[in-house]
């Protein structure tokens, strides 16, 4: 009996901690703050662009899978050697990228849709639904250092000279000072908004539903330009560099146009409904269209330089990196395509349905699997 008496409270206290282990709230190591922030927010930096520019090897091991409570947001967010993102019901986890088993995450809101924005060791979070529309927290301290009462978002914000811009679902840009939370001015964009804004450190650009597209100056907080293009848009403006912007309506066609001046270089009509994230590096965009024809155009003139044929759409961001663009789809599949041509190197089956486009940290990609996990995979170097 008193056997059966010690070996149950040793039970109890195994379950104890790992309940209270895994409760704790998301931290990061001071040393992290010095280390390289790889993915920053949601694709991957304020160009919008899911552009990577390092190289990453395709060989790849299914490790573990690690389950969450719910489905990640779509971007994966690497500081130092960890990872940190949200979920959907409003979790803010971190990971340990290199053994992946310490796993902590914190309930932050209600509803999320877009990734966390990391900077100087901050997560600024956009929540949905719920009572906060954007959160402040501090990743070293483990801690919310401030909270923006309603404003909901989707989009993700972005930071600049110690201020946080905050695209709400009602039309508005709410800029905020970084270390308080103090909103300092308001912008009103007079449209519907859709994804989120992207800025280039000078100018900032919202797309909204009605087909507009709305350039503000960073300095003066006053609008420059704003532009019709015909049709509704469901994707974030993407910069391709500091002087050129492009994005997709409803009906096919892709639009690049001049941050200074708002006037249109070129126009393209692709095969097909543009509802996703368009990707870009310095020589081509990538446009992914809801019948699962992908198309990579010229930046210089919108020229189609090749395209690629999925069985069903992306229904993540498609990941571009030195030399591969990789697509994520809805039956399970991650294509792997040389970007110079629109050859296939490999498709891998994955566990599930993705939530995110892959993340590369410490040898290993990791990416969101519907409805609750991470699948992990050991990256061998070419």
């Amino acid at each position: 009996m008193n056997k059966y008496i010690n070996n149950s409270g040793i039970v109890i206290i195994l379950l104890l901690e790992l309940i209270l282990s895994s409760c704790q709230k998301p931290v990061l190591n001071v040393r992290d703050l010095h280390a390289p922030v790889i993915i920053s927010t949601e694709n991957i930096n304020f160009f919008r662009n899911n552009f990577l520019p390092v190289p990453m090897s395709d060989s790849l091991t299914w490790m573990e899978d690690i389950s969450l409570n719910s489905t990640t947001t779509s971007t994966l967010c690497a500081i130092g050697g960890n990872l940190v993102f949200t979920t959907h019901n409003g979790f803010l986890y971190t990971l340990n990228g290199k053994t992946f088993n310490q796993k902590q995450n914190t309930k932050i809101g209600k509803w999320m849709n877009s990734a966390p924005t990391i900077l100087d060791g901050m997560a600024f979070i956009s929540g949905s639904t719920g009572k906060y529309g954007l959160i402040a927290y501090d990743l070293f301290r483990g801690k919310v250092v401030w909270k923006e009462y309603g404003d909901f978002s989707d989009g993700a914000p972005v930071v600049f000279d110690g201020y946080v811009y905050h695209l709400t679902s009602e039309g508005k840009i709410s800029i905020l000072e970084k270390r308080t939370g103090k909103k300092v001015k308001t912008l009103y964009l007079e449209h519907d908004p859709v994804g989120s804004i992207a800025g280039n450190g000078e100018k900032l650009i919202a797309a909204c539903r009605d087909g507009y597209l709305v350039c503000y100056d960073l300095k003066t907080a006053g609008q420059i330009w704003n532009l019709n293009l015909g049709a509704p848009i469901y994707n974030s403006p993407v910069f391709v560099n500091d002087s050129l912007v492009v994005v997709g309506n409803y009906l096919g066609k892709v639009a690049a146009i001049n941050v200074q001046t708002g006037r249109i270089l070129w126009q393209q009509k692709t095969n097909g409904n543009i509802l996703n994230p368009l990707s870009a590096d310095g020589e081509r965009i990538y446009v992914p269209t809801s019948n699962g024809r992908i198309s990579a155009l010229s930046v210089r003139s919108g020229a189609l330089q090749w395209s690629y044929q999925t069985e069903t759409p992306p229904c993540v961001p498609m990941l571009v990196t030195r030399g591969k663009l990789w697509i994520g789809t809805s039956h399970k599949w991650l294509h792997i395509l040389d970007k110079s041509n629109g050859k296939e190197i490999r498709s891998i089956l994955l566990p599930g349905r993705p939530s995110s486009m892959p993340a590369f940290i410490n040898h290993h990609m990791v990416i969101g699997i519907e409805f609750r996990e991470l699948a992990v995979y050991e990256v061998r170097h070419e």
